[in-house]
């Protein structure tokens, strides 16, 4: 004997379904991300191309003048904190890649927050450029970093979630196979 599931059984199952809230926090911890860094006037790189977030620093970024900053970064956030630097940087980039939530791989960046700066004159949070999974910070573009300062923000994260129109479209479907059924039983 086998038990048929209801038109009611289904609709029920799929509300419930589209109503769980997404994650609250996602978290970068356990999750593989990339680093990659160029600048103008001096060699710079990451120490390596890529890393898992736990505690302490993923990246350092060194220079082939000596210079070295360290990365860290933790379940929401990053720092960029200068070892050995007292210099004026032109053009300087640091990108970070494959920030995939831990918890809610659906999550996207859309924004920072508590962006603050510690002895580096003319760094502020629009030197941060966003992407859905990644994200660059221009630590050039006339800074001066003193030994020792650095920069840190958190990120801000919302998870996409169908449109009304997906879900009224859902809706209708569903109930064309309602009636469908309901219409065939009748017949």
């Amino acid at each position: 004997m086998t038990k048929q599931i209801s038109f009611r059984q289904v609709a029920l199952s799929l509300l419930f379904v589209f109503s769980i809230p997404s994650a609250a926090n996602a978290s970068l911890l356990g999750q593989t991300v990339t680093c990659s860094d160029s600048g103008d006037f001096f060699n710079s790189f990451c120490d390596v191309s890529s890393n898992t977030v736990g505690a302490g620093v993923e990246f350092f970024i060194d220079t082939d003048v000596g210079e070295q900053w360290e990365i860290d970064l933790g379940s929401n956030s990053v720092s960029m904190t200068s070892i050995d630097v007292n210099a004026l940087f032109i053009n300087a980039l640091l990108s970070l890649g494959d920030l995939i939530w831990a918890n809610d791989p659906l999550a996207v960046i859309t924004g920072i927050t508590n962006f603050n700066a510690t002895d580096v004159t003319g760094m502020t949070a629009s030197h941060i450029t966003i992407g859905d999974h990644s994200l660059v910070i221009d630590y050039g573009g006339g800074t001066v970093w003193n030994s020792g300062g650095g920069i840190s923000f958190e990120l801000v994260t919302t998870h996409d979630v169908p449109e009304p129109a997906t879900i009224a479209l859902l809706g209708l479907g569903l109930a064309g196979m309602g009636f469908a059924r309901r219409k065939k039983k009748s017949a």
